[in-house]
């Protein structure tokens, strides 16, 4: 967990850890995150096992500084859930999605791509990704789907846009898939490939978990108004008289 200081934006990892699965992806991410966003511009707090409940989460994301929920858990179409199967997000409560209006929503989970995403659109959702089948691991090359999924985060706290972060992250899964075909695990990449194609993007493509300050523009010099002045040149032995005429570009 980092030091929250109230002037950088916040990252939630909810990583509960009550069955295989889970346990699995929040022990190898529960490692990975602090080495990878180790002097990073941001907050992020890790929520492991027991503390990533519905009330612990909710509580959370409802502060402005907290800008992404990112992690794991159980999910169907029209839930979410978390530590022993309990629900935090459904489509059946309404008023629960409205704090995540302008947030980004994007923890691995399998199914919310169905109607539990395109609901939180409705609501106001800044941006989120949500897989539409289920989401499938496996133990002996369980980094690669942390990694994958890590790399969204790290392009968004480069400053680049949730489409741009997106498309990223779907080259990570790749580049993953390739690493584990190279050694002999071919079944690993397979749900590689299969977990990214339906690893769908939701929201708005423009959405930036930091904002990159527009460089300031260099002065510019004063423009000359418009006008006509006569002017007299004397030259010895020689008068020249004449009109000089400019104009404002």
């Amino acid at each position: 967990m980092s030091v929250i200081d109230g002037t950088k934006p916040t990252i939630i990892y909810a990583l509960p850890c009550y069955e295989p699965a889970t346990c699995m992806w929040s022990n190898a991410a529960k490692v990975i995150i602090p080495r990878e966003l180790a002097d990073k511009p941001i907050n992020y707090v890790i929520l492991y096992g027991s503390a990533s409940t519905p009330e612990v989460i909710h509580d959370a994301m409802k502060k402005p500084d907290v800008k992404m929920l990112k992690g794991v858990g159980h999910g169907a179409p029209p839930r979410f859930t978390t530590t022993d199967n309990r629900t935090v997000y459904s489509t059946e409560d309404p008023q629960g999605l409205e704090e995540l209006r302008g947030k980004n929503f994007s923890p691995v989970s399998c199914l919310v791509g169905l109607e539990l995403l395109p609901t939180m659109e409705k609501h106001g959702l800044g941006a989120g990704l949500g897989e539409t089948k289920e989401y499938i691991i496996t133990s002996g090359a369980i980094n690669s789907f942390v990694y994958s999924e890590l790399s969204y985060d790290l392009w968004l706290i480069r400053g680049a846009t949730h489409k741009e972060a997106y498309e990223a992250m779907l080259r990570k899964y790749e580049a993953e898939a390739r690493q584990r075909e190279l050694m002999g695990d071919v079944y690993a990449a397979r749900l590689l490939r299969y977990d990214a194609k339906y690893r769908a993007k939701f929201g708005h493509d423009d959405w930036k978990l930091i904002e990159t300050p527009t460089p300031p523009q260099p002065p510019q010099p004063p423009t000359p108004p418009s006008g006509r002045v006569k002017v007299t040149i004397t030259i010895p032995e020689t008068t020249l008289e004449g009109w000089i005429t400019w104009e404002q570009q």
